[in-house]
């Protein structure tokens, strides 16, 4: 039974995140500092990854956001996690839990349940079952665990694309959207741009689709082609006119990508690309492929192109139009940054976020 909790003093928001790296990462950060810290006490939960940030806890400190590591990376830590999620709740007593990732969202559901009557909201950052790099029997056992997790286990999904919301609606009707976004007064600018520079930011993996990414630049030996990030298929990049950067701190690949003639974003699936929002805040070209969550932000022949997947052709011709038309960057720059002021920027996100959050106060905790 729903009813008005008396007088909190502060709305208590736990935040269970297994995928603490990349685009969930920096999502994840600027929700837990930027809500009103006058309103609401945040405790992260967080597993580790390979590519987590090595200083991640520079990046909350000062800010009244505390941080809990429990491991979420082995079958046997998943369940030791269960528990130790469970503890939590009943210690820390939230009324809001904010699930992220599909791993987050099965074990903390889990955790939640009979333990838990507060907001329960789980945010996939693109659903499981949208894999490529897996059989079509398994895309099936994955959207079935999604089915069974909603119907038994509860909660409202929070998706982070138009795209993502129309997937849920097959999964559950409990739904709510709120973009994904950046923020726009984080962004560098100012600094000299290479000539005839093609980059690319995120972990080198099946998602982002090194494959192509190498192919593009084999077929264009004259330009320079730069990964900012690595990732367990670097071995895939193999054309010489490719650097890969390494793992570098989230302000140094916006210093790096901001340098970049153009962004190419070759992914064969995604949520919804902070690498994408933040290249159009930089007011560069942007050529990406052309899915699904990729039409929600670039407009094609507008804010950048949009290329086939199955088409290199179509890859490299928009490369050389766009390395060739200095005014058509320009305006596909200024136009990009324009529509990530107008609807990704963060001071929305954020509006949209305590409005949701504060509304727990309807239900028992």
């Amino acid at each position: 039974m729903k009813k008005e909790m008396k007088h909190p003093d502060k709305i208590k928001v736990l935040f269970v995140v297994e995928s603490f790296s990349t685009g969930v990462y920096s999502i994840v950060h600027d929700i837990a500092c930027n809500i009103d810290s006058a309103h609401f006490e945040v405790l992260i939960i967080h597993s580790l990854r390979e590519d987590s940030p090595k200083d991640y806890k520079k990046d909350f400190s000062d800010t009244g956001v505390n941080l809990l590591y429990i491991p979420m990376d082995t079958p046997r830590n998943l369940l030791k996690s269960i528990k130790a999620i469970r503890g939590v709740i009943k210690e820390f007593n939230p009324q809001v839990i904010h699930l992220h990732s599909s791993i987050a969202g099965a074990v903390g559901r889990i955790a939640a349940k009979h333990h838990f009557r507060g907001l329960l909201l789980y945010t996939p950052h693109g659903f499981s079952f949208l894999k490529k790099d897996v059989n079509r029997i398994k895309r099936l056992i994955f959207k079935a665990t999604e089915k069974i997790l909603a119907i038994f286990f509860g909660g409202t999904i929070l998706a982070i694309s138009k795209n993502e919301y129309n997937l849920a609606k097959s999964l559950t009707k409990h739904l709510f959207l709120i973009s994904n976004f950046i923020d726009v007064r984080k962004i560098p600018s100012g600094n000299i741009v290479r000539k005839n520079t093609v980059m690319i930011c995120g972990r080198i993996s099946t998602p982002r689709n090194p494959s192509l990414f190498n192919a593009i630049a084999l077929a264009l030996p004259e330009v320079t082609f730069i990964w900012v990030g690595d990732g367990p298929l670097k071995d895939l990049i193999t054309a010489p006119n490719i650097t890969i950067t390494g793992y570098l701190s989230r302000n140094e690949a916006l210093r790096l990508v901001s340098e970049a003639t153009i962004y190419l974003q070759t992914s064969l699936w995604e949520g919804l690309s902070v690498s994408i929002l933040e290249a159009m805040a930089l007011k560069k070209g942007v050529i990406a492929s052309n899915i699904e969550a990729n039409q929600e932000l670039v407009a094609h022949k507008k804010t950048g192109f949009l290329c086939e997947l199955d088409s290199l052709e179509d890859f490299v011709k928009s490369i050389k139009i766009l390395l060739n038309d200095d005014k058509l960057r320009e305006n596909f720059g200024e136009a990009g940054f324009t529509s990530v002021v107008e609807n990704f920027d963060l001071p929305i996100a954020i509006k949209k976020y305590e409005s949701l959050y504060s509304s727990s106060t309807q239900y028992e905790s």
